[in-house]
């Protein structure tokens, strides 16, 4: 089983087998490098990494590093550990990798540097995880998790004997970074989102995931979908690990120490939670053929009645307004924001590589798309409907920045922010497919994936989403730890690492 093998040990285990030297940088990069070439394109076929860094630098760069440590010279709490970053961040073509967003014309492109959160995180980046092409911007037929350049991400819970409309699914558009983790690829990654795109893939993928607090993370040299409301999320199977990661990616990591977004204290009390009613946010769909069939209602239900138990207040159900009612000012949305922005996002992207002849805008891009189509538009994904609407959106920069503001405004003061103020609540629960995820975006609040089980007939791990206020990383991660140490991590998939089981 996965949890005998070294490579599901937690960030902070590994860390702690390579301070105790009973490891060493270079010897965990190499299993994890071998796990990698065993299931991303062969053995389960995952895709979970659109590209995979060369082993020779790798592996050069794990021993310059555990060089650093026998001197004396630690980076972080994790220095040395490995990780996986989504591909819409750019690395330097030194690293080996390249840099799309899922789209094949920018795989072909020569990048011009790091990304400002890759420059931060100094860890060793194994690969680049695959997403939802343009995170989901690309067309309307564009499955979710799927890229032109990098296929259709795989969960790892997967089962034999199952169609394949039953299959657990590894949602996106992060998700690579998230199969990556659940799979034992990496034990962090990083990704974005804009509302959802990040929790939702840890959740079906059975991992913890964490949006950090808008603008608590420079998100220059990312492809974005919107520039209002892109975050960066990070991911562990284990919550512990989140802190330290938030912290470099914040920019206040101290040594091998500090950690200003874990410091709260472990354990629910004190705390002051909100759940609404385990079917609100979703559709009927989804209501009645997951949050309430009788196994996962009877889930989330048992989930609260624990919680009246742990922590000190317990405000259920809460009756919040739908987002799709109140999150829209002057008939637009965060949506719309999104589609105004992007040609800018794009054009702002396209500078971070060396030019190439025809590309400087997102036109350019929809007409590469066409010549290139065998690459770029594979059957039976042809068309790219919403890369050209972008296009041809006129809302102005100046409407952008005041529609974004009054969302925020409607998210903080007038509805979500508001009732959490009258009912004193620290964080506000959800099921995990919940809209939650959009009165975070538009607030610009951290937000939570945390694990609840595995559905009997599929595998398909479920969870809860957690909402804190802006800032409040430190709330969250104390609720996940917590939880975690309560209801237990999810029951890993069944991962074949073979002899690597003895490293």
């Amino acid at each position: 089983m996965a949890s005998s093998s070294p490579l599901f040990l937690s960030a902070h285990e590994l860390a702690g087998r390579l301070s105790t030297n009973q490891t060493t940088s270079a010897a965990i990069a190499s299993a994890f490098l071998d796990h990698i070439a065993s299931h991303n394109h062969e053995g389960k076929c995952l895709n979970a990494l659109i590209s995979v860094a060369p082993r020779g630098s790798v592996l050069a760069q794990a021993a310059a590093l555990d060089d650093e440590r026998a001197n004396g010279r630690l980076r972080s709490a994790l220095h040395g550990v490995p990780i996986v970053v989504k591909d819409c961040f750019l690395t330097d073509e030194s690293l080996g990798m390249t840099t799309s967003a899922g789209a094949a014309v920018f795989a072909t492109m020569r990048s011009r540097g790091n990304a400002v959160a890759v420059q931060r995180v100094r860890l060793i980046i194994l690969g680049k995880g695959n997403m939802t092409e343009f995170s989901g911007m690309k067309s309307d037929d564009t499955p979710v998790g799927w890229s032109a350049h990098g296929g259709m991400s795989r969960s790892a819970y997967r089962k034999q004997g199952l169609d394949e409309q039953d299959q657990p699914t590894a949602g996106g558009s992060s998700s690579g970074p998230t199969v990556s983790v659940s799979a034992g690829f990496a034990p962090l990654a990083v990704g974005t989102e804009t509302a959802g795109s990040a929790v939702y893939p840890a959740s079906v993928n059975g991992v913890y995931g964490l949006k950090l607090s808008f603008g608590s993370v420079p998100m220059d040299g990312v492809c974005k979908l919107s520039a209002s409301f892109d975050h960066v999320g990070i991911f562990a199977r284990d919550p512990v690990d989140l802190g330290p990661l938030a912290d470099i990616l914040m920019g206040g990591d101290a040594g091998a120490s500090g950690h200003r977004a874990a410091g709260a204290a472990r354990g629910f009390e004190g705390l002051r939670v909100g759940v609404v009613a385990n079917t609100w946010g979703v559709g009927e769909k989804v209501a009645r053929e997951k949050w309430d069939t009788p196994e996962l209602k009877d889930a989330y239900e048992s989930a609260v009645q624990r919680l009246r138990s742990l922590v000190r207040k317990v405000a259920h159900p809460l009756d919040v307004p739908k987002a799709e009612d109140v999150l829209k000012y002057d008939g637009e949305t965060l949506r719309s924001v999104a589609y105004a922005e992007f040609p800018r996002n794009i054009q702002e992207f396209i500078s971070c590589f060396h030019p190439v002849r025809g590309i400087t805008c997102l036109e350019d891009i929809v007409d590469w798309n066409e010549e290139h189509a065998d690459v770029a538009l594979p059957k039976p994904y042809t068309t790219q409907t919403e890369l050209i609407a972008a296009t041809r959106c006129t809302m102005t920069g100046e409407t952008c920045a005041e529609v974004a503001a009054q969302l925020g405004r409607l998210a903080t003061a007038e509805t979500m922010g508001k009732m959490m103020d009258e009912h004193a609540l620290d964080v506000v629960l959800s099921n995990s497919d919940a809209a939650l995820v959009s009165y975070a975006s538009c607030a610009g609040w951290p937000v939570a994936a945390v694990p609840l089980g595995r559905m009997t007939r599929s595998g398909q791990p479920f969870g809860m989403f957690a909402i804190a206020r802006h800032g409040g990383e430190d709330v969250l991660l104390t609720l996940m730890r917590a939880w975690d140490d309560v209801f237990g991590p999810c029951e890993g998939p069944d991962m074949d690492v073979g002899d690597l089981d003895s490293r």
